[in-house]
């Protein structure tokens, strides 16, 4: 409880406290010394908080474990706890597992949430000379990027608009699966239905941001389209490495990683977003009205005019990039997650036609009478969530589970590894959508599982992946039954991806 003061007025404007493990927090800007119920002489360093030795790490990368790194960290929870500190690159990185740690580390981010900073897309960006977008800017231009975007990417009425548009590609997908599936005429089985998935969330996000679709899915080759999906790939694959080891080091040795790193980047900055700048850059020298409201994405914020050029191309380029290997692969995950389930599959094909009249297009009204869909991709975002790891830099020092930490120092939740907890989630390893209908769950509590983030810093596209993702997957249970060929397990490429092809079989609901 807290301490009762003499006086009733010094009482009322005591800094406001908060619990941490067993240790009671005043929100000031020296926690330490005023721990509540924790002497300061038994608050300990830093430096005395265990974890794995920089030894240990450099094994696991060695030895594969850090594409595959579940193991280990199971390891490292059940050696040290629900805290303990590591390298990651030159940086030492606080570890949480427990939800309400992180939760409180969240909740003290400060008006401009910091994350660990990506060096190797800062460097590449001033190398280049390039601006900056939502994704690397901080403070001040951080928050005047995030305002410009968040009206057309974070409001749910402004998403909602896209249903048409992005339904028009989901179609485009279905047709092109169905193609590839009765090309190969084995058992049903869509042989690459991952390149499928990519060029969808590619083409669903230019037709959005850039108002322009590429049909990507037709059957004609996309050679630049295909540079863009690999280059993606490549990006996040090498950045894995150039976290493990400093990147300065990369840079001296020019590494296979480094240059990995540059080439991507390089690529994906290549696409025609440049014609589409230059496009809307005359149209307003013209002098042309363009109605602010009735207008794509990127001229919005030509018009807007809260941010430079720079920026624009920096934050519309970012969001393509993220869009292919974040959205397809939680779809990717979707998929497999109900071809192994049946009775989820099935569970979630009577919603469907309970809510979806026959023969209508489902929309974005119609995913909002749906809880059980929404549970599916919680579900399965829990098991596998796109991002393992969240992190955080406060401003100033905290206490939690009796370590002070000081103030600029990585803190990062493991998302995966709450998601795997058995406390957080009985049975974890079972895909059980009915955990995250509130009806059936009195215990809900959301910091159990954060795969977009938490707060102003959460994922810029949340809003647009889950249209995407809730639509496609309407029409795909709709009109297919999903069956497995095989077992698939997780990697990591910076972001947790199948470790093999999935060729799922796609048998017509109708046959």
């Amino acid at each position: 409880m807290a301490f009762i003061r003499a006086s009733t007025v010094r009482y009322l404007n005591r800094p406001k406290c908060v619990t941490i493990g067993n240790i009671r927090l005043r929100s000031t800007a020296n926690l330490v010394k005023e721990a509540d119920g924790i002497d300061s002489k038994d608050v300990k360093s830093l430096d005395e908080m265990p974890g794995p030795s920089m030894l240990h790490l450099m094994k696991a990368a060695l030895t594969g474990q850090i594409q595959k790194p579940w193991k280990p960290l199971h390891q490292f929870k059940r050696d040290y706890g629900p805290i303990w500190k590591q390298m990651l690159g030159s940086n030492v990185v606080v570890n949480l597992t427990e939800p309400k740690d992180f939760e409180f580390v969240l909740r003290n981010e400060g008006k401009y949430p910091r994350r660990v900073q990506v060096d190797p897309w800062l460097i590449h960006r001033r190398e280049r000379n390039l601006g900056l977008g939502v994704l690397l800017h901080e403070e001040s231009d951080w928050q005047r990027n995030r305002a410009a975007l968040s009206k057309r990417m974070m409001r749910p009425r402004e998403v909602a608009t896209y249903s048409d548009t992005v339904n028009d590609v989901i179609t485009d997908l279905v047709n092109s699966l169905v193609r590839d599936r009765n090309n190969y005429g084995k058992d049903n089985i869509v042989p690459d239905i991952e390149n499928a998935v990519f060029k969808w969330s590619l083409d669903s996000a230019c037709s959005v941001i850039l108002n322009k679709k590429l049909n990507l899915l037709d059957d004609k080759p996309h050679p630049e389209a295909q540079e863009f999906i690999q280059a993606v790939h490549d990006m996040f694959e090498s950045l894995l490495w150039l976290f493990v080891i400093p990147v300065h080091l990369h840079k001296r040795f020019n590494s296979k990683p480094w240059r990995k790193q540059l080439k991507s980047w390089d690529t994906i900055y290549a696409l025609e977003l440049t014609r589409k700048v230059n496009d809307v850059t005359k149209r307003l020298a013209s002098g042309e009205d363009i109605d602010v409201e009735g207008t794509d994405f990127i001229t919005y914020l030509f018009i807007k005019g809260t941010l430079e050029i720079d920026e624009i191309y920096a934050n519309a380029t970012e969001l393509l990039a993220a869009a292919v290997d974040t959205t397809s692969n939680t779809f990717l995950w979707v998929l497999y997650c109900l071809a192994k389930h049946p009775h989820v599959q099935e569970s979630l094909y009577e919603e469907i036609k309970r809510v979806v009249p026959t023969g209508v297009t489902p929309t974005h009204e119609h995913v909002n009478k749906m809880p059980y869909l929404k549970a599916v991709l919680r579900e399965t975002m829990r098991i596998y969530p796109p991002v393992t790891q969240l992190s955080r830099i406060l401003d100033r020092d905290v206490v939690i589970r009796g370590y002070r930490i000081p103030a600029k120092t990585i803190i990062g939740g493991h998302v995966w590894l709450m998601g795997q907890d058995q406390e957080n989630f009985p049975d974890p390893l079972e895909f059980r959508p009915e955990r995250w209908i509130r009806e059936e769950n009195e215990q809900f509590y959301g910091f159990k599982s954060l795969p977009f983030g938490f707060g102003p810093r959460m994922c810029i596209g949340k809003r647009l992946a889950e249209l995407e993702i809730h639509l496609a997957t309407i029409r795909f249970c709709d009109q297919f039954t999903l069956e497995p060929t095989c077992d698939v397990e997780a990697k990591l490429t910076t972001i947790a991806v199948p470790d093999r092809p999935l060729k799922l079989r796609f048998i017509n609901r109708n046959t």
